[in-house]
């Protein structure tokens, strides 16, 4: 092995990510493709100068002079593991890798780098990141000094808290045209796990509902709760907003599971395992990769448009019995009659009201006297409720200058 360098050292680390599920499945083709798997990275490092120093199971730890050639090395071993044919790795098919890359002072004392902040924080970095995916930190990025290939950005994801470290790492993943550039947020402390797609617009009323669901759902006997009512009811909306709400009672995700493109109820397993990153393994199905991946995990799921898939339920009953953490919030036209199930119908945004006697009657019993809150402008009055706040507001995306007279 050639001496590694010391000084200023830009290190890369590399992680297989979910091997444990490999190894446990196939033990000895998993032995042949890690073989092949450490020679592609160990080829990629030293053409580009680098130095592995250590294998700790499947993780490499190189050590190089300068940056760039760090940069070099992690994007020809991602390049390398993409083009390997699938001859190459068997029945494990193509091993995932991510990447990290971190540079500081560190000192090579003839047979290891002395223990150091520059090694533990760049284990935290390789940590966070998703399996094909390279990240590198600022102290790499300065040290680039915008010298980098011409195919490749970096995108900044910004500052990043990660655990057991004091202060946070600004990161940034290494994005170029013929690798994976989508991933989830990063698995770090500022960033609950969670694919809750952003919405274009905030969120109007319905605080009782929000409520309720939030104590419904943070109860330790209640583990699946349906928000049922008709299309176009707000279903949708209410339970991504529920979800946002518990990101921090879910330390292992809020994942949103999108069944409105699906007819057939036997790919609710495979959409839900697609949705958290999980692949079928040899012979093992896909409900039995989740039940595994599930087993200790605290996460909320949310299935939504589950009333085309109905007859798929038991997939959910199913998961329940075996996760004993896990929860759902499902919207449907219709329940899923499934043991513990708790149905939430979900009414209609507020409407003024239409009464002889003046005053607002509700069903509820939340309204509030009309006299009480009519004036002079009755355009003013409307406003406080509901649906006449979701009108302006969808009114004002189409006609700017939109405005309620009386």
């Amino acid at each position: 092995m050639a001496t590694p360098p010391s000084g200023t050292v830009t290190f890369l680390f590399t992680d297989i990510e979910n091997s444990t599920q490999l190894w446990e499945a196939y033990p000895e083709a998993m032995d042949r493709s890690l073989a092949r798997h450490n020679t592609l990275l160990r080829q990629a490092f030293e053409a580009h100068s680098g130095v592995v120093f250590k294998v700790i199971g499947d993780a490499f730890q190189a050590a190089f002079a300068l940056p760039d050639q760090a940069l070099a090395a992690a994007l020809a071993a991602q390049r390398a593991l993409h083009a390997e044919p699938p001859s190459g790795w068997g029945e494990t098919g193509r091993l995932r890798v991510r990447m990290g890359l971190h540079a500081g002072p560190a000192e090579w004392t003839g047979s290891d780098y002395a223990v150091s902040h520059t090694l533990n924080r760049l284990a935290r970095v390789v940590a966070a990141a998703y399996s094909d995916q390279i990240l590198l930190t600022a102290a790499v990025a300065e040290l680039l000094h915008g010298e980098w290939p011409a195919d490749v950005t970096l995108d900044d994801l910004g500052q990043h808290r990660m655990r057991g470290l004091s202060r946070p790492e600004r990161l940034y993943q290494v994005v170029t045209l013929d690798l994976p550039a989508t991933f989830p947020a990063l698995k770090t402390l500022d960033a609950h796990p969670n694919n809750l797609p952003a919405q274009p617009t905030g969120f109007i009323g319905r605080e009782p509902e929000l409520t309720e669901l939030h104590t419904l759902l943070t109860r330790p006997d209640v583990r699946l709760v349906t928000l049922t009512g008709p299309g176009g009811t707000g279903k949708t909306r209410l339970a991504l907003q529920v979800a946002a709400d518990l990101l921090q009672e879910f330390p292992d995700g809020v994942y949103f599971v999108n069944l409105a493109p699906i007819i057939d109820p036997s790919l609710v397993t495979s959409t839900i395992a697609q949705t958290l990153n999980l692949q079928e393994v040899g012979q093992h199905s896909a409900l039995d990769l989740l039940k595994v991946a599930l087993r200790e995990k605290r996460i909320l799921l949310l299935l939504d448009n589950f009333e085309q898939v109905i007859t798929g339920a038991g997939v959910v009953a199913e998961l329940h019995a075996a996760c004993p953490a896990l929860k759902s919030l499902v919207t449907s036209r219709e329940v899923l009659h499934l043991r513990g199930e708790q149905d939430y119908p979900v009414p209609p945004l507020g409407l003024p009201p239409r009464t002889e006697d003046g005053r607002r009657k509700t069903e509820d019993g939340r309204g509030k006297r009309e006299d009480e809150l009519r004036t002079t402008d009755y355009a003013t009055y409307i406003t406080h409720y509901e649906a006449v706040r979701l009108f302006i507001q969808r009114a004002l995306e189409i006609k700017p200058d939109f405005a309620v007279t009386n």
